[in-house]
């Protein structure tokens, strides 16, 4: 019984040993560590309300101008010549540069409004 009681009591004292103050004790050994004691207790969980409300606010914004290309069609006519018909072409197709002004238009969107934290 000797030799197996010097190698633990050594092991033990070499050991890095905690306790805390609730009663627990804990032994570390390099990498390999057990402990002993009692459950802790938490206090219980409360759940915390969100902090405010979402509302939903408009804003004006602007929308800048902008300009397109718009297909103008070709303008034809029909003559007679003796009593054959010919159409021809009088203008012909293009297209136009037309700008649109800029405008403002009213946007919806939704703003988290702070208040109060309510933890039952």
């Amino acid at each position: 019984m000797k030799p197996i009681l010097l190698p633990v009591a050594l092991a033990i004292l070499a050991a890095d040993a905690r306790a805390d103050h609730s009663g627990n004790f804990f032994v570390k050994f390099g990498r390999f560590a057990f402990g002993f004691g009692r459950p802790a207790v938490c206090a219980p969980f409360v759940p915390c309300a969100p902090a405010g409300h979402y509302e939903f606010r408009d804003r004006r914004v602007f929308v800048p101008g902008c300009s397109e290309n718009v297909w103008v069609e070709p303008v034809f006519q029909s003559r007679v010549f003796g009593c054959r018909t010919f159409r021809f072409c009088v203008r012909p197709g293009y297209y136009r540069r037309v700008w649109h002004d800029g405008y403002y238009r009213v946007e919806r969107f939704r703003v988290l409004v702070p208040g109060p934290v309510a933890c039952g």
